[in-house]
């Protein structure tokens, strides 16, 4: 059947705003005047709609703003970990995503610049608090010039307010994310990539913008010395002090005082020399596989290091459990029957130096002992008088940003940064001594010892916040292998990691390099190692964080110098609520443990106790057993092909 034009326009005559249904009653034109008439009619009803809806849209704005004030203000109220149960409890009508939307707008630096949108939802997208769809795009606008293109009719005054608008928000939106994920600089950091990167074309930008802001009276870019944090004013003259440094050269960051200082201090380091030894470091890494890639990060960090005295050393060593004679059947099953194992914190001095030594000397992972959330222990054998020690183990604050895991929980950003990253954990090390760890599955027996009630109720004395979950990587992974974590019913995996991560250089390299930051960038360092007001505790990711600082004081970028390898990612919830309790759907009051997760140590070693017999036997049976004890303690007396043909069999034992 063939559609007329009175069809098409009876039918459009039906599509009409509530309230107005009398509109579809409107005979269609008969005649080329009729429809000139009833054109003009609508056009007429488009304007006086159009005009209507961006008041209305502008006083929703203007709302919206001041409840996001409100909800601002409220938090800081309300106190750490309390804010989504409050807002549950106190604002009904006023979702999650609802109240984020409207603090964002509330607390962006372009408010000033919200009287251009006509509606709330534009807003939302002028200040990133949602996305734009394909919906939000004006088709007419689609073949015109960008906005960021001048008309020929702007003035000099418009043009650089367009500017400094762009150059503003960019400046946010890097801080915000080396800030928050430092791990994820590199999206901005290469954005720029034919010209510079782009942290430092901001720098570069910042001094000679200011010169044009200045001339047309508009608000400067703030700019403060990367050393001391003083704010540069128009008549101020800051420099580089490394001008003759090509990755410096462009880089005026020190204030007068500063170039001052350090003209007569014997601080800082040749960088002529330095940044080449670096980029040298990192690309002789980033040739490495996995296993030789941890073995080289190991030894670099024994050789020369005294973790403790000699005599201590060899005590630590001489303390290990080991069956009298391996070979001996039924002495040793008899032994690990009368295993007792016991979780005994880290407290003292003492105790954390004799834990160091095993952390450097049993485990193959490089250590890099960082500030923040850190909770140590040992697992020793209280049957006997000695208290040999089984294995080490020790959690920290997690990975602000972990694919899978994030995935897996249904993790927002905004949720990790209210305090809900808190209420986990990153086992970051789980290591048993030899021979008990390859002849007995020790390192099962750890990992499974970190998730019980003595580890998450030390963890909830010490920084007063429920422990729901906990996650672990192995060291090595792919699609199809399996680690012992998989064989632990407590540990879930969740998948591989697919990205890329910063090579770390030597520690001695680190080291040097982590001095230098902290002396010529002392101001960008505090503010990225400060927490944010309304979070409690120290801030997340701290080597993370140091690495994106070194590379950009070297001029270098991060995804030059990338390894990929592979780590499986597993995760442990406590609670059977536990993801709806990170992502604020329920309370802390209603979480709701697990049984698994309710045994005792005696509970746990007696599960894993005929699983040990059980792997013993059949070691024994094959003729593969391994009775020696195994320590790294005299890695860093040799050479380094001596070491790796000594050593590298071990890595991840």
């Amino acid at each position: 059947m063939k559609m007329t034009v009175e069809h098409e326009v009876a039918g459009a005559a039906a599509v009409v705003a509530p309230g107005n249904e009398t509109a579809s009653l409107t005979e269609p034109p008969k005649t080329l005047e009729e429809y000139a008439k009833a054109i003009l009619e609508a056009h007429q009803c488009v304007d006086r709609a159009d005009n209507l809806s961006k008041r209305h849209g502008r006083e929703a704005i203007a709302a919206a703003i001041k409840a996001g004030q409100y909800l601002n203000a409220a938090k800081v109220l309300v106190g750490h970990g309390n804010w989504l149960k409050w807002l549950t409890k106190n604002c009904t009508c006023v979702s999650d995503s609802t109240a984020q939307r409207y603090m964002k707008i509330a607390k962006t630096a372009h408010v000033k610049y919200l009287k251009e949108c006509a509606s709330l939802r534009q807003a939302y997208i002028f200040t990133g608090a949602i996305k734009a769809g394909h919906l939000d795009k004006n088709p007419e606008e689609q073949s015109s010039a960008s906005e960021d293109e001048p008309a020929k009719d702007e003035t000099p005054q418009v043009i650089m307010e367009k500017l400094e608008r762009k150059i503003a928000g960019c400046q946010s939106l890097y801080k915000s994310l080396v800030t928050a994920e430092p791990e994820l600089e590199d999206n901005l950091f290469n954005c720029c990539d034919e010209l510079m990167p782009l942290p430092m074309l901001l720098d570069r930008l910042h001094y000679s913008l200011n010169d044009a802001l200045y001339y047309f009276g508009l608000p400067e870019i703030q700019v403060a010395c990367v050393r001391c944090g003083r704010v540069k004013k128009p008549d101020d003259f800051f420099e580089s002090i490394y001008p003759n440094i090509p990755e410096y050269s462009a880089r005026r960051e020190w204030c007068d005082e500063c170039i001052a200082f350090h003209a007569t201090s014997k601080q800082g380091m040749d960088l002529a020399v330095e940044i080449p030894a670096l980029v040298a470091d990192l690309t002789d890494l980033k040739r490495l596989s996995v296993k030789d890639y941890t073995f080289a990060l190991k030894y670099y960090q024994l050789v020369g290091t005294t973790v403790a005295a000699p005599s201590i050393i060899a005590a630590a060593e001489g303390n290990v459990w080991a069956p009298a004679d391996l070979e001996n059947e039924r002495d040793t099953i008899a032994a690990i029957k009368r295993l007792s194992p016991k979780i005994v914190i880290v407290k003292d001095k003492a105790a954390h130096v004799l834990w160091n030594i095993y952390r450097h000397f049993v485990s193959s992972a490089v250590n890099y002992p960082t500030p923040g959330r850190y909770i140590k222990f040992f697992v020793v054998d209280a049957s006997q008088s000695g208290k040999p020690v089984l294995g080490i183990g020790a959690i920290s604050g997690d990975f602000p940003a972990l694919g899978h895991r994030d995935d897996f929980i249904g993790w927002t950003k905004e949720q990790k940064e209210d305090g809900k990253l808190n209420h986990t954990a990153i086992a970051s090390t789980i290591v048993a001594t030899q021979p008990f760890g390859f002849n007995f599955n020790g390192g099962k027996l750890i990992a499974t010892l970190i998730t019980s009630p003595q580890i998450r109720d030390e963890w909830q004395s010490q920084y007063g916040d429920v422990l729901a979950g906990m996650t672990t990587t192995s060291l090595y992974a792919s699609a199809k292998s399996l680690s012992m974590y998989d064989q632990i019913d407590e540990w879930k995996r969740l998948g591989v990691t697919t990205g890329k991560m910063p090579i770390l250089p030597k520690p001695d390299i680190y080291r040097k390099w982590l001095e230098f930051i902290k002396y010529s960038r002392a101001h960008e360092f505090k503010e990225m190692m400060t927490q944010d007001a309304d979070v409690s505790g120290p801030v997340t990711n701290y080597k993370g964080r140091v690495l994106a600082m070194i590379y950009k004081a070297a001029g270098l970028k991060l995804t030059d110098f990338q390894h990929g390898h592979r780590r499986g990612i597993y995760f442990s919830e406590f609670y059977e609520n536990t993801r709806d309790f990170l992502c604020g759907r329920v309370p802390e009051d209603d979480l709701k443990m697990k049984p698994l997760f309710q045994e005792t140590v005696q509970q746990i070693t007696d599960r894993w106790r005929e699983q040990a017999i059980k792997r013993y036997q059949t070691l024994k049976a094959k003729g593969d057993l391994k009775p020696q004890k195994h320590s790294y303690s005299q890695l860093g007396q040799m050479d380094f092909q001596t070491a790796r043909k000594t050593f590298l069999d071990d890595v991840g034992r």
